[in-house]
């Protein structure tokens, strides 16, 4: 399973880089619009920087084929390796993705809403498929069937690539995530707090240090033994 975070803000990005085990870091044009009009390429440039050798994925804006073509290679060239180039699961898009993933670019298939568009994106060559899983939910598709018949048509074809499921807000949307059979997700950086950081975590971890306190001292530490031991 795969771990990519899903953030445009380079210094969340960073820490979280250094924080956590992730494969990379996903971003599309609203998010980095948010950023108010910063030096795009160079911007690109900085993500690189920031996350090493992980996978950067990078969404294209134009519609058209062509244009996305011509957009990926910037992408690329700013980005540098590994970056994926994000295409929309649309006719357009799926007509690029063949296109380019015969180029030896690495493609990330995005906004897929149904089955038919991840297995068409799977067909052209596309590395991942990224499923919206809980806007599917919003828009009453049931996103797990969609990831499980994607998941199927994987393991049956032999198909290289990997369904990355975008938009897992909560442990229990990992949790069937993962058992419908997607091997990559994106969390957005609050999936890391909210999620973690339980009640019954303090609760317990309060239970040790009050025992440990009882015999070794209050707020002694592992290293405060070692060095009673000098």
């Amino acid at each position: 399973m795969e771990l990519f975070l899903n953030c445009e803000h380079p210094a969340t990005i960073e820490e979280y880089c250094d924080r956590y085990v992730l494969a990379g870091v996903t971003t599309n044009p609203y998010m980095i619009a948010q950023e108010g009009g910063v030096n795009y390429f160079q911007y690109l440039r900085d993500l690189r920087r920031i996350i090493g050798d992980r996978k950067l994925n990078v969404q294209v804006v134009s519609p058209d084929c062509g244009e996305m073509i011509e957009e990926a290679e910037l992408i690329r060239r700013a980005g540098g390796e590994p970056t994926y180039v994000k295409l929309p699961a649309t006719v357009e898009g799926l007509r690029a993705t063949k296109i380019l993933s015969a180029r030896g670019v690495k493609v990330t298939s995005t906004v897929v809403f149904s089955t038919a568009q991840g297995v068409l994106a799977l067909l052209a060559g596309a590395k991942y498929v990224a499923t919206f899983y809980e806007p599917m939910i919003t828009d009453g598709t049931d996103g797990f069937a969609v990831i499980r018949q994607i998941a199927a048509f994987i393991e049956r074809s032999g198909c290289e690539g990997r369904i990355l499921s975008a938009g897992c807000r909560t442990s229990e949307h990992l949790g069937g995530i993962i058992d419908a059979g997607a091997t990559a997700v994106t969390v957005d950086p609050d999936f890391f707090t909210d999620k973690i950081d339980y009640p019954g975590v303090h609760t317990y971890m309060n239970k040790f240090k009050t025992a440990w306190d009882a015999v070794y001292g209050k707020d002694a530490t592992i290293l405060d033994l070692a060095a009673r031991e000098k």
